[in-house]
């Protein structure tokens, strides 16, 4: 069974791996980067700065979300 927290860790170590992470980052056929490598690291970055607690791996990943999109829409 997993600990709490250990999805984001989990998704940032696939998104850091995958051979498609390039791919990920391109544009799409809406003319957009996908943006989850960028709020799966941003995440990640927020469970670092909480020292690796767990059991906010949701609070994280919205906050990240709503960081990165914001970002996205300025």
């Amino acid at each position: 069974m997993r600990r709490r927290g250990e999805n984001t860790k989990m998704m940032v170590k696939q998104v850091k791996r995958s051979p498609s992470r390039r791919a990920a980052q391109t544009d799409d056929d809406r003319g957009q980067a996908d943006p989850q490598p960028g709020i799966a690291q941003r995440a990640y970055e927020l469970y670092e700065q909480r020292g690796y607690a767990h059991g906010h791996d949701r609070e994280d990943w919205i906050e990240a979300e709503r960081q990165i999109l914001s970002e996205r829409r300025s």
